[in-house]
């Protein structure tokens, strides 16, 4: 039932972060050997009795308790965190986030420096339907309550007028969890998130590094070892993480959602809402400049135009979408996760 199943997350989140998940055993050649038998078993049976202690805390408090009790930050947590009175780990990443307004990547690298072994805490036990990213604060609930058929005729591009605003009410989200903007995540999806999490981080580093060299080199044999070197490293890599490679084969599946996305939005946008008009209007500028752009880049792939002028023209473009952005929350949001993203950025 739903219960377990959170507490089930929760468990997994927690054995994984404290150093306790799927031991991790290296050959020779530093390529990961999967685990055996007895140590999957192992595993099995601390994730049942972690699973069963978190539910036994939530029963004994439950009755006292206005919330499920977390695990808490360590003694020498970050003065930023204490000074925002936060105690938990999720409060601590939460608050983060606030920080970063529709930014995850911006918000995953500051807290990688902050605490590079905590990345577990940062895998969210729920899902969006939508790309746009949402706010449960009590202002997010009344503005989706008010507006249910903006949020059933476009479900995905609603979410880029939501207010945001800090804070979390249990109401706001029931509500959108009602309306089917947001899910629980599978057991066996979340086991995976949490389990390539910090990998993840790894590889993401690296490819980060590689394209920077990249950029920068503007000799063919250098790009070419770089390629070389890169692609060598990313065998292996690979090759004792499995789980990592069947994560990251999600991202096909994120940029579909984007085009989608962005064709809801102008359908959206083409209508006279006038529910928040000056974000909207900030929103068409923003549509109609990757438009611009899109039709342009077109025109110079069609008839072989010079690779100087196109990567010219996205500069310029994302230098425009960028100010344009800066308008509010919700116009930087779309610039993170949708703009921004098409664009490579």
């Amino acid at each position: 039932n739903s219960q377990y199943a959170s507490a089930w997350r929760k468990a997994v989140t927690y054995l994984e972060a404290s150093g306790n998940g799927l031991p991790k055993k290296y050959d020779e050649a530093g390529n990961l050997i999967p685990p055996t038998s007895s140590e999957q078993e192992a595993y099995r049976l601390a994730v049942k009795n972690t699973t069963l202690g978190i539910l036994r805390v939530r029963f004994a408090v439950g009755f006292f308790a206005p919330a499920s009790p977390q695990i808490q930050l360590k003694s020498d947590m970050a003065q930023w965190i204490s000074d925002n009175g936060r105690a938990s780990w999720k409060q601590a990443w939460n608050k983060l986030l606030e920080q970063y307004p529709g930014d995850y990547d911006g918000a995953m690298a500051k807290w990688v420096e902050l605490y590079p072994n905590e990345v577990p805490y940062t895998v969210t036990e729920s899902e969006r339907k939508s790309i746009a990213p949402l706010r449960y604060a009590e202002e997010a609930g009344y503005f989706v309550n008010q507006n249910k058929e903006l949020f059933k005729d476009y479900p995905s591009a609603s979410g880029f007028l939501i207010p945001h605003k800090s804070g979390f009410s249990w109401d706001a989200y029931q509500t959108m969890k009602d309306m089917g903007m947001i899910y629980n995540k599978r057991v066996d999806d979340y086991l995976r998130e949490v389990q390539t999490a910090s990998d993840l981080q790894t590889y993401y580093a690296k490819k980060n590094d590689y394209e920077s060299k990249l950029t920068g080199s503007t000799v063919d044999f250098e790009r070419t070892q770089l390629r070389k070197e890169f692609d060598q490293w990313k065998t292996v890599f690979f090759a004792g993480r499995p789980l990592v490679q069947e994560e990251l084969s999600q991202g096909s599946q994120k940029a579909i959602d984007r085009l989608k996305t962005l064709d809801e939005l102008n359908n959206m946008l083409a209508q006279n809402l006038d529910i928040a008009p000056k974000t909207e209007a900030k929103l068409r500028e923003m549509s109609a400049a990757y438009k611009r752009y899109q039709a342009e880049k077109d025109s110079y792939d069609q008839f072989g135009g010079s690779q100087q002028l196109v990567k010219s023209l996205k500069e310029d473009t994302v230098i425009k979408l960028r100010s344009l952005a800066s308008y509010n929350e919700n116009t930087q949001a779309a610039y993170d996760v949708l703009f921004g993203r098409l664009l490579g950025d």
